[in-house]
């Protein structure tokens, strides 16, 4: 009995140290929270330069996620950036890490909307002859020299002749000066030829075609344009949405016009596996447009009168099926899209009524279409909402019935609904997440106090014998 006494404290303490080391946080709750982001911009502000950097105290236990917020600006501090500064902060980018392994187009793909300084760097005009002087006045480093050398070869038919001639004086100084000096291949960097031809066209640059909003409210650049493959996704993107003093002044007819006609439609809803991806994670995110006109109180009726203004090419839908690239069918498609999605959740009555009307009067064209699969593409849930309905009954229940089909199609958004916040509520917030962490710290001192406490009365009971 004495024994066990002896030994019980002792016995609990190991315990609590066990219990303790399992509860210790480490990466997995080593989440950034509201305050430690506020003191990241606040340094961002201050040094303009990174606050963390890979090596410091604390950056192995940072996230992916975490490391994208710190190695990230705030938007106002890039904004007055000079163009050299975001060249010098792009050359020591932590994600240059990144691109090891990879070809220099696949790296660019999958670098595009991880870094705002890049995204900056390329929308300037002076960006490619900056990030070239920048270059020049670094010591080689192995992932700068792979990033200048990668992006010439990917971007370099944009370059000027005289951005051109500058990379050729710039490459071979350092030729000179480093790369004879090292082992043949040892940067794995080969001089990019960049034909001249490629600059001969005095094209306008990004910024420029921007500019062309104010003037016509028009997409500056669409697919067919001479420039249209001049430039990447991201500064695409950026280019079709206007500025914002611009998108507030359009009206809700020229909005939705512009929506429908957004060159992306096609090819993202075929990507994503379904319409909450397309609309939801990408248009709604990617297209200012879009996303105007549904926060808007007449967006929906004025994509609808869009929609009943659309005459879809029959022909080329029977001849092709919906592989047609024909601007009125992807159009028609996409209007369906919408209502399919959107009309469950955010349609007002007056929305549904109208849509009610307008494909009453669709229905006579769709029918002309052969593939009944392709036809079925034009169906939404009102539509089938529609079709079930009997006609024989009287214009009372007819608008009882109406109310019934709001109902039930409201019933689909709140499930809709559920599983969106159900899909949202499965990642927990960085808050929540930090929080987690911090608990876990208090009760790991809790536990070790307990353990100190415990070898104490253990070692004074056996003084005491």
């Amino acid at each position: 009995m004495e024994k066990t006494n002896r030994w019980g404290p002792l016995a609990f303490g190991v315990l609590a140290l066990l219990v303790c080391v399992m509860m210790i946080p480490g990466r997995a709750y080593a989440y950034l929270n509201g305050e430690d982001l506020q003191e990241i911009n606040e340094k961002w502000m201050e040094l303009r330069d990174y606050p963390m950097k890979p090596g410091a105290l604390g950056w192995d236990r940072l996230n992916y996620e975490e490391i994208l917020k710190v190695v990230n600006p705030p938007r106002e501090l890039i904004d007055s950036m000079s163009t050299r500064e975001l060249a010098d902060l792009m050359l020591h980018n932590p994600l240059l890490e990144e691109m090891h392994g990879f070809g220099a187009e696949e790296y660019f793909s999958l670098f595009a909307g991880k870094s705002a300084i890049y995204e900056e760097l390329r929308w300037r005009k002076d960006g490619n002859g900056e990030l070239l002087n920048a270059w020049r006045d670094i010591e080689p480093e192995m992932n700068a020299e792979l990033f200048v050398n990668a992006y010439v070869s990917v971007f370099g038919s944009e370059f000027t002749k005289e951005e051109i001639a500058l990379y050729d004086e710039i490459w071979n100084e350092r030729n000179e000066k480093y790369y004879n000096q090292f082992p043949e291949n040892s940067y794995g960097l080969k001089h990019v030829e960049i034909k001249a031809s490629q600059a001969d066209q005095e094209l306008p640059s990004a910024s420029e075609l921007w500019k062309r909003w104010r003037d016509c409210n028009e997409y500056p650049i669409m697919p067919g344009d001479e420039n249209w493959d001049r430039f990447d996704d991201d500064r695409k993107f950026r280019l079709l949405n206007p500025p914002d003093d611009v998108l507030k002044e359009m009206s809700s007819e020229e909005l939705a016009r512009l929506a429908m006609t957004y060159p992306y439609i096609k090819e993202y809803y075929e990507f994503h596996d379904t319409a909450r991806q397309f609309f939801h994670n990408f248009l709604e995110k990617k297209c200012k447009i879009f996303k105007e006109l549904i926060e808007r109180e007449d967006g929906t009726a004025s994509l609808l009168r869009a929609y009943e203004a659309n005459e879809p090419n029959i022909g080329e839908l029977n001849e092709k099926g919906l592989d047609t690239d024909d601007p009125s069918v992807v159009a028609e498609f996409f209007i369906c899209r919408y209502v399919d999605y959107y009309s469950t959740w955010r349609f007002h009555e007056s929305d549904i009524a109208l849509y009610r009307e307008i494909y009453q009067k669709k229905s006579a064209t769709y029918e002309k279409i052969t593939d009944e699969t392709v036809r079925d593409a034009f169906t939404t849930k009102l539509s089938k909402a529609m079709a079930e309905e009997d006609p024989q009954e009287t214009e009372g229940k007819d608008a009882a019935e109406d109310k019934n089909v709001t109902g039930d199609t409201n019933g689909e958004l709140t499930e809709n609904k559920a599983e969106e916040q159900e899909s949202q509520a499965d990642v927990p917030s960085q808050e929540n997440q930090a929080d987690s962490g911090k608990i876990l710290v208090i009760v790991a001192i809790v536990l070790t106090a307990i353990l100190l406490v415990a070898i104490c009365c253990t070692l004074l009971r056996r003084r005491g014998k």
